[in-house]
């Protein structure tokens, strides 16, 4: 394809296209990025309408679009608004949630509403959200983001890409359009690292991308950068205790889930990861463990939240099958041996 392209062929170009296309509606994934939507039990579709009739939730704060979607909209800045100004608004707007939504409500029903309301909405944002040309852009309104071009790569458009690829009501022409943004995303993420938990979050959408685009020049560049900058700060952003640098349990979370990212991926496609990379997990994880309250939840020290430790903890003794103190928390006692 890229030569077709070089050499400017148009009908060279159009057969590249047309077997890229046919390649990844045939493609199978190893992983499962449904999020187990559909497998059993009912799914719930009612958020997925909403998506439909373009009413978005963020940070709390509603508002429903009209027929087109401003990607760059901000309610809170909106003249007489009644909300305290709030950059993020536009910003995770940004991350796609709704994507997701949709796509596992797909994955769930099959309905090709869902299916085409994605065609439309990514065709209408990539064509208004062009990526930066030169360097990363952080300003308000922006869709470009540093965490947020790495959270769509992990988080929502992974779910998205995979799903909806084998729609009939995804075109080809947006197909098309999706692996060279994705490809622009890479590129993007590659260029840009910051520092903190938002390193985690870029490298973790760079592994991804370098996952899912194995044919893509840069990929093993991408894959292989990313493992060993977050092998890297694994020792420069966790304590020897297991907490993250930022001391805040919410956040600490946030950087584990980054983390186990490329754990995730690397086991179901074959790859590996630097050496040591799964064994200093293991105290994030028991982080949870010392911190957590009798009501399995985390004090909310500084910029927290809510943090399922159960949970958190089950994935921890998948991980660790010889910490059976995880096993213990995860399943309420039932099973494993008490922490000492």
């Amino acid at each position: 394809l890229a030569g077709a392209i070089a050499a400017r062929d148009s009908g060279q170009t159009a057969t590249a296209l047309s077997t890229l296309v046919d390649f990844l509606r045939a493609r199978q994934e190893p992983a499962d990025f449904g999020q187990r939507a559909g497998r059993g039990g009912r799914t719930d579709t009612a958020a997925a309408e909403k998506v439909l009739k373009h009413q978005v939730t963020v940070v709390g704060i509603p508002y429903t679009f009209g027929q087109d979607i401003d990607w760059g909209f901000n309610p809170t800045t909106a003249p007489g608004s009644k909300y305290e100004q709030d950059n993020e608004w536009t910003w995770q707007l940004n991350r796609h949630g709704g994507w997701a939504t949709l796509a596992r409500s797909y994955r769930a029903t099959g309905d090709e509403r869902f299916a085409g309301e994605f065609d439309a909405q990514f065709a209408d944002w990539v064509g208004e959200c062009p990526v930066p040309a030169e360097g990363a852009d952080q300003r308000a309104y922006s869709q470009w983001r540093t965490i947020e071009a790495g959270i769509r790569m992990f988080a929502t458009w992974p779910s998205a890409f995979v799903i909806f690829r084998t729609s009939p009501s995804l075109q080809d022409a947006t197909l098309i359009a999706l692996v060279k943004s994705m490809i622009e995303h890479g590129r993007y993420l590659r260029r840009h690292p910051t520092t903190g938990n938002w390193l985690t979050m870029e490298m973790n959408g760079l592994y991804h991308v370098g996952v899912l685009l194995p044919f893509v020049k840069e990929a093993k560049d991408w894959r292989d950068l990313a493992a060993v900058r977050l092998a890297a700060e694994l020792d420069g952003q966790v304590y020897p205790d297991g907490a993250q640098i930022e001391l805040t349990p919410g956040y600490h979370n946030v950087a584990l889930n980054s983390f186990l990212g490329p754990v995730g991926m690397a086991t179901a496609y074959g790859y590996s990861l630097p050496d040591g990379y799964r064994a200093r997990l293991e105290r994030m994880f028991a982080y949870n463990l010392w911190a957590m309250r009798p009501d399995r939840d985390v004090p909310r020290w500084n910029d927290s939240w809510h943090v399922d430790v159960p949970g958190t903890l089950s994935r921890g003794f998948s991980l660790y099958p010889g910490r059976t103190d995880f096993q213990w928390i995860a399943t309420e006692g039932r099973e494993g041996t008490p922490p000492d």
